[in-house]
């Protein structure tokens, strides 16, 4: 039996915050690339609340979370991913962020310099979410478990929680690597604007090697321009910093 998402984080439930509808809108999102994934009825129900209370908290990063799995798509059927594993690697790219549940949101939107303590908060997000989806014990999250944990390691060694470098770094991790950065870089914050789709670019080319597989990016570098596509029309900007 699935546990109840709102008992996997430690926190109190949220107060639903203001703007009902864009919050429908983006739950409907949700739930819609969750049914193209053709899950099992239980495990899509479960991930579906986990994505709900994920847009009750943190609308902004429920959105990115629903574009990094459409990136992250894209990305694995450029890489020849196929089935389930594309199914699964799809599954994680929605749900890498999840342990964002149990990080305060004024820590999330914090335009200034995050303190010591703040910066561990939001660093293990990484573990909750692996806990999270690693509770129910399911094959079929063995994958978003791996992605949700070591989402923020860097090729070079320097990221976390673990400090893996180069292939120590699952593959499908170093896949939403790529597509959390971008998703994030062109989205606007409260301390700047978005990123054009270029500017964006060349700051991740200078992460080839260092923060990125090589071949990973070389891949996203190389997608139709089209399936980068990142909808900006999704509310006011987040205070939220992308973990790059």
């Amino acid at each position: 039996m699935l546990r109840d998402p709102s008992s996997l984080t430690g926190l109190p439930p949220a107060a639903p915050r203001a703007g009902g509808g864009r919050l429908h809108r983006i739950a409907l999102d949700s739930r819609a690339l969750l049914r193209l994934m053709a899950l099992d009825q239980e495990l899509e129900h479960w991930a579906c609340d986990l994505l709900e209370a994920l847009v009750r908290v943190n609308p902004e990063c429920a959105v990115h979370s629903i574009s990094c799995a459409r990136l992250t798509l894209g990305m694995g059927r450029a890489l020849g991913w196929c089935g389930p594993a594309l199914r699964r690697l799809t599954l994680g790219g929605l749900l890498h962020d999840i342990g964002k549940l149990s990080v305060p949101a004024d820590v999330l939107r914090k335009p200034g310099e995050l303190t010591v303590e703040e910066r561990d908060q939001v660093q293990k997000h990484t573990l909750v979410g692996a806990a999270i989806l690693e509770t129910p014990a399911l094959s079929e999250l063995d994958m978003a478990a791996e992605m949700a944990r070591s989402h923020h390691e860097r090729w070079d060694g320097a990221g976390y929680p673990d400090g893996l470098a180069t292939d120590e770094i699952p593959w499908a991790a170093r896949i939403v690597a790529v597509t959390d950065v971008y998703d994030a870089l062109r989205r606007p914050r409260a301390y700047r604007p978005a990123m054009c789709e270029s500017t964006a670019l060349d700051l991740m080319r200078q992460g080839a090697a260092t923060q990125f597989d090589p071949e990973v990016l070389a891949c996203f570098l190389a997608l139709d321009p089209s399936f980068r596509r990142v909808g900006q029309q999704d509310g006011p900007p987040s205070g939220e910093r992308p973990q790059a």
